[in-house]
């Protein structure tokens, strides 16, 4: 229960959503859109979901680096937040309303290469596997999901960890800075540390989240017809 007790705002999910529509607007929906198309739309969606979702990104990563539940006895660490309301409200007070959008250019840089990774390369894994018929149903959304997960995390980690420690006012050290002090201090392999539990979240996330999408997309279509 200890994994769950500092109750963290969840990420705001905004690109697959958006994803989808820009793709009804790019032009005939029973033509499947193009390899440009496609990153156009993973790219606009990757923005929009960084732009919606990066105070909760700030409040999220200053409540994981907060003081323990319980005052530490060896350092009697004070904790700075009480919950998700009170850090966004003390983030404000002291530090202004753009510190929301602290670290904003990194959580945008993150979300593009997600949605362009993420969405680009399930969609190629899927045509791939259909054409040559090496899996189908389930089986070839999961298998999708993990490769298509992997590609992303091997991407995107390296960008969350900067942009983590960036938002947490990690000694205040810029991005550039923190990114050099990676590099000579712990070198850079250190860029994919945890890269283990990082790639299975992603990937449980991507599986379950689109399987809930596509039926939900199905009774939608079901009901519109």
């Amino acid at each position: 229960m200890a994994l769950y007790a500092r109750d963290p705002p969840p990420k705001k999910k905004v690109p697959w959503p958006v994803a989808m529509v820009l793709g009804g607007m790019a032009g005939d929906s029973s033509k499947e859109p193009v390899l440009s198309e496609k990153l156009v739309i993973s790219l606009t969606a990757g923005l929009c979901g960084a732009l919606a979702g990066n105070p909760s990104e700030v409040a999220l990563v200053r409540l994981m680096a907060d003081g323990p539940l319980e005052p530490c006895v060896a350092c009697n660490c004070p904790r700075l937040y009480r919950g998700t309301f009170d850090a966004l409200y003390k983030i404000c007070a002291q530090e202004g309303v753009r510190a929301l959008w602290r670290g904003g250019t990194l959580t945008m840089g993150r979300s593009v290469l997600v949605s362009i990774s993420q969405v680009w390369s399930y969609t190629q894994v899927r045509e791939s596997c259909c054409k040559s018929s090496l899996a189908k149903g389930l089986s070839l959304h999961i298998y999708a999901s993990f490769v298509s997960s992997f590609l992303t995390a091997l991407i995107s980690l390296p960008i969350d960890l900067v942009k983590t420690r960036y938002q947490v006012r990690h000694r205040g050290l810029s991005q550039s800075e923190i990114f050099s002090d990676i590099v000579h201090r712990k070198g850079v392999l250190y860029f994919w540390k945890g890269f283990v539990p990082y790639y299975i979240r992603m990937a449980i996330h991507t599986i379950v989240s689109l399987i809930i999408f596509d039926e939900l997309h199905q009774i939608y279509e079901h009901n519109k017809g």
